[in-house]
């Protein structure tokens, strides 16, 4: 997995990620950053290693059930969860 997105610490009582979730978080708040609207599925997957979207879906669940994105309908639908964003990238 390619190290990119520069550091990342846990917020207070934020639920730890696994690290492939961690870096996919790191990933899409770079691009929401840097771009302004989020990765597709197929590029979070294509950065992180996953080939399949369903991979990359499941990824995602998880990431919603820790609160840190919630997500709506279509590729790019995926918000960060302000609060732990801005603390967890300080």
């Amino acid at each position: 997995m390619p190290e990119c997105c520069g550091s990342f610490t846990y917020p207070p009582g934020a639920r730890e990620l696994t690290r492939r979730q961690g870096h996919a978080y790191k990933y899409l708040w770079v691009t929401v950053r840097d771009r302004g609207y989020p990765p597709t599925m197929r590029e979070l997957g294509d950065h992180i290693g996953l080939r399949s979207t369903s991979s990359v879906a499941y990824l995602l669940m998880a990431l919603v059930e820790k609160g840190w994105i919630t997500r709506g309908h279509g590729p790019r639908a995926i918000t960060l969860n302000v609060e732990l964003a801005e603390a967890a990238h300080a």
